[in-house]
């Protein structure tokens, strides 16, 4: 963050995701013996396009819902506003690029399960 927080402090930081598709999961869960799948919906939407100031600082606050408390443990809380004000910037700045218009859809999977008696 441009001397705000020392280069091996963001070189520990470290969140490891993978974001596994519909069918994984669906596998994964039906080959679990002791459930039954009840209902499985995907559901497909667009995406937030960025066309708007609202939906940047909608896309922000989103954002900072989500990571901000594993942020804080790692950088400190003092850090917070400053490092989700520049991202609202540089989200600002990008929403008009056409750098977002390459998602068409996005994916949600719902997934009932009852546990086997």
């Amino acid at each position: 963050m441009n001397g705000l927080v020392s280069e091996a402090l963001v070189d520990s930081f470290n969140i490891p995701v993978y974001i596994p598709t519909a069918s994984e999961v669906k596998e994964v869960v039906s080959s679990i013996k002791n459930l039954q799948v009840e209902k499985i919906e995907e559901i497909y939407y667009s995406p937030i396009k960025l066309s708007t100031r609202e939906d940047v600082q909608l896309s922000n606050l989103h954002l900072r819902a989500t990571t901000e408390g594993i942020l804080c443990k790692h950088f400190g809380s003092e850090l917070m506003n400053e490092l989700f004000e520049r991202h609202l910037q540089k989200l600002e700045d990008l929403s008009h690029t056409t750098r977002f218009a390459r998602v068409k859809k996005m994916q949600d999977l719902f997934l009932l399960v009852k546990r086997k008696t």
